[in-house]
């Protein structure tokens, strides 16, 4: 009796927490229709169904980065269930708050048994790498730029930041960064069992 209660208020939760991401969604839409509306469509459904592929490409090889580090942080996920845990969380951050994503993984995680510490610090991973690489890859495509300005010429003052990031991509480094978060929120310190090269092919 109890379990069948337990399974009713689970539904419950779940349909209530569909209603509430798409309550926002059709919300920004409402806010933002007047926008949407006085725009000059010319739509090019070649380039549109393109860039859709590269958006799922994308989304995909994201999902999969994430399993990617969360394995070698030791959790163990198969891939079928590591793009249904990404997607459906990823929902999330259509939600105020900015931590849905966090609580869904942490929570569909622990569910598989990940420990929680694993969880967000492969949240926390991936992120900072894709950030530190994106910055790497911008920087190095600036020669390649064929119109330039003077705020495009002192860009190249931001070629610092490429020994930078390349050092914070450091698992050592990483570790010790996310061992202090993790202490400040009451989790125990993890190990990152990661190599360098690794990190860098992600």
């Amino acid at each position: 009796m109890l379990s069948a209660r337990k399974k009713i208020l689970k539904r419950i939760l779940q349909v209530l927490l569909i209603v509430v991401i798409f309550y926002f969604l059709v919300k920004n839409l409402y806010v933002n229709w007047g926008k949407i509306a006085e725009y000059d469509w010319n739509i090019n459904y070649y380039f549109l169904t393109y860039s859709f592929v590269l958006l799922i490409t994308g989304a995909i090889l994201m999902a999969l980065g994430w399993n990617l580090i969360l394995r070698m942080l030791g959790g163990r996920l198969g891939y079928k269930k590591a793009l249904k845990i990404f997607f459906i969380t990823d929902l999330g951050k259509y939600i105020p708050g900015k931590v849905w994503t966090l609580v869904g993984k942490v929570y569909l995680c622990a569910k598989e048994g990940i420990p929680i510490a694993k969880t967000s610090a492969s949240v926390v991973i991936q992120p900072l790498i894709q950030v530190i690489s994106g910055m790497l890859m911008f920087l190095v495509s600036l020669p390649f730029w064929t119109k330039t300005s003077d705020f495009m010429n002192n860009l190249y003052l931001l070629l610092p930041l490429i020994p930078i990031g390349l050092i914070l991509l450091h698992p050592a480094i990483m570790t010790k960064l996310l061992n202090f978060v993790l202490t400040r929120l009451k989790q125990k310190p993890i190990e990152l069992n990661i190599k360098y090269r690794d990190i860098l092919l992600i």
